[in-house]
């Protein structure tokens, strides 16, 4: 029992927060102006290419 406790804990700890950076290597625009600051980003993951959720 006390090694099931630990494995979910160990579970719990490493699946307990989302990734707050991202490492991007491209080339990013604005208006046809390149990007060079830190600027806030977000992304949505899909199940499916069309009429996904």
């Amino acid at each position: 029992m006390r090694y099931l406790f630990a494995l979910l804990l160990l579970m719990a700890s490493t699946m307990s927060g989302a990734f707050t950076t991202l490492s991007y290597q491209g080339h990013l625009e604005h208006e046809t102006v390149p990007v060079n600051d830190t600027v806030e980003m977000s992304f949505a993951l899909f199940d499916a290419e069309t009429a996904g959720n």
